[in-house]
């Protein structure tokens, strides 16, 4: 995010919708900055399921992730930001949608890069 075009766009086909679960690349004219902005600023959150108000799970270059809220996610998202975070490790690297744990589950990701 640090002032560059996002590389790539992963998302499941939700087996809730008639999907299989499967993992799809999404297509690269579809996976721009604001595209993504416009993903997390309206994603929902059910306060029962998930009381924090998390949206998006971010991962940096350093191997740390932190849950952020929607206000957090959109602050990425800023030029201010990005350009005052440039080389100082503060855009992530992976930005992930958080998926609340439910029926002892909880869902995680691995990268490389």
């Amino acid at each position: 995010l640090g002032g560059v075009e996002p590389r790539a766009w992963f998302r499941t086909h939700a087996v809730a919708q008639g999907g299989d679960g499967a993992v799809c690349k999404v297509d690269e004219r579809g996976t721009t900055l604001e595209r993504l902005k416009e993903k997390f600023a309206h994603a929902t959150v059910n306060a029962k399921t998930n009381p924090g108000g998390y949206v998006a799970i971010a991962h940096y270059d350093d191997t740390h992730a932190r849950l952020l809220r929607r206000d957090e996610v959109l602050h990425i998202f800023s030029p201010l930001t990005r350009k005052a975070s440039a080389g100082g490790g503060g855009i992530p690297v992976v930005l992930q949608t958080y998926i609340p744990p439910a029926h002892g589950l909880r869902y995680c990701v691995s990268y490389a890069y």
